[in-house]
């Protein structure tokens, strides 16, 4: 039989279909409410955010990462951070504003790689204190981490098919109040369809904004890279290398990526030791991440750990020092011939050698000389060029 027959056909002149158009809410569509009045009498207030300079307090936050990269080390570790308020990856600049309860939905990971992987964390986070300090961030942890025994389940959350699952999982971090964070993992199973059908993936990302908004609670989805994108330096680190649908990045407000660092990046830093311990979290996706935190530098400590890497704070400016002291042995130096001194002399690139000039003009070691046209370059020390700005 050809259900075809039996099929209602939608027809947008119906009356029906008229009133249903009619029933929509466009009381935004108001010229009294879309003004701009009001917008510009004060400052706009802080972003808010669950990680200072990393993740900001929106409803979707998407981490992608091929198989082994760290994502889950990452999404655990972010969960330790936001129950105790200790910074994330040992940055200093990954603060928590403030702690609260976070929930972590796994469909892969069982309760014993679980439990590695936290013992791990606890360790690497508590290896400096006292036992009394230990035990403090241990019940903190035993409090705010909340972990249901979801390995292996069948927990879809796509709309169309799993109401029930939905409503059960809202009515879950209801129950338990104060959730900051709703970490799920991966997308894959969570959507139970193909992530590259866009229309299911845009729904689905929709009913997860929907849950963040009715729990008040933040949403980080962990999910699969693309391993040919990634595998280029270009678009390996950006949103292009996101396995799935691009209304997966499109309704995330915040992206990151994790990859390993090619083979220049390594040489560059001179990160010789260890090279396939390190990741780099990319933010692929945001606008409220400080400048300079866009790119951060991971090592892969004991027991899987991600931990923080500093890298070496001379190497994007060269030796300002050095530059400002070629220049007081050769006042009024031609800026041309002081770059060909000291890259001869520091053994450095000329770009490092510019920087470094960049460096010491900015902390007013060395200015530029009065015949700016002749792109000549005088010596300060730091308390006559005080006195030369207040003149």
């Amino acid at each position: 039989m050809n259900s075809s027959k039996n099929r209602k056909i939608y027809d947008p002149e119906t009356e029906e279909a008229k009133q249903d158009v009619d029933e929509l809410p466009h009381d935004f569509l108001d010229p009294e409410k879309s003004t701009i009045n009001g917008l510009l009498d004060n400052k706009p207030p802080d972003r808010k955010y669950l990680i200072k300079n990393l993740l900001t307090k929106d409803p979707l936050i998407t981490i992608a990462a091929p198989g082994g990269m760290g994502k889950g080390y990452c999404a655990l570790q972010t969960a330790v951070s936001m129950a105790t308020q200790i910074p994330l990856f040992k940055n200093p600049n990954f603060t928590v504003p403030k702690a609260g309860n976070v929930v972590f939905l796994s469909l892969e990971d069982d309760r014993h790689v679980v439990r590695e992987r936290l013992w791990a964390i606890y360790h690497n986070v508590t290896a400096t204190m006292t036992d009394d300090e230990k035990a403090d961030i241990k019940a903190k942890m035993e409090k705010r981490i909340i972990i249901p025994p979801s390995a292996g389940k069948m927990f879809p959350l796509f709309p169309d098919k799993s109401r029930k699952n939905m409503k059960a999982l809202i009515k879950f971090i209801t129950e338990i109040g104060n959730v900051k964070l709703l970490i799920l993992d991966p997308a894959n199973l969570l959507l139970h369809e193909d992530l590259s059908k866009n229309d299911m993936v845009s729904r689905f990302t929709q009913k997860l904004q929907e849950v963040s908004k009715e729990t008040k609670a933040t949403i980080m989805l962990l999910t699969h890279t693309n391993k040919f994108a990634m595998r280029d330096s270009q678009s390996g680190g950006d949103s292009t290398g996101v396995l799935g649908a691009v209304s997966l990045v499109n309704t995330s407000r915040v992206v990151y990526t994790m990859r390993s660092p090619g083979d220049a990046y390594l040489k560059e830093y001179e990160l010789f030791e260890e090279p396939e311990n390190y990741v780099i979290l990319h933010n692929a996706k945001g606008n409220y991440v400080p400048r300079g935190m866009g790119n951060v530098l991971l090592k892969r400590a004991d027991g899987g750990v991600l931990e923080y890497i500093a890298l070496k704070p001379d190497d994007p400016m060269k030796h300002p020092n050095g530059i400002a002291s070629l220049v007081q042995k050769q006042p009024g130096i031609g800026k041309t011939e002081l770059l060909r001194m000291y890259c001869e002399q520091a053994g450095t690139a000329r770009r490092d050698a510019e920087k470094a000039i960049y460096s010491a003009e900015k902390g007013k070691l060395i200015v530029i000389g009065p015949e700016k046209k002749n792109n000549r370059i005088s010596y300060f020390p730091p308390s006559d060029a005080v006195e030369e700005e207040e003149l």
